[in-house]
């Protein structure tokens, strides 16, 4: 993140970000820390929204952020939130 905000304009490092929160997300999720892994996938799936806004043809960014939006919303089914993406 830190790399990420000295170059808010690079969209591959940003982009590196909300990859890196679903990779934690993942891992807090296989530990069975739904709550955590929930704020890491809201975290990427932001940040990823906002990079798809500024290119919405690039494919990949489509990609992770409906991979993200999947995965939040299956834990809000976990944790039980009636706030779904």
């Amino acid at each position: 993140e830190a790399l990420a905000a000295t170059d808010p304009t690079n969209a591959d490092r940003q982009a590196g970000v909300a990859e890196s929160h679903e990779k934690v997300g993942d891992a807090l999720a296989a530990q069975g820390d739904a709550v955590g892994a929930r704020a890491e996938y809201e975290a990427g799936w932001a940040l990823a929204r906002t990079l798809q806004a500024k290119d919405p043809t690039h494919a990949e960014l489509g990609m992770l952020a409906d991979a993200l939006k999947s995965k939040l919303a299956t834990c809000c089914g976990v944790t039980g939130s009636r706030r779904r993406p």
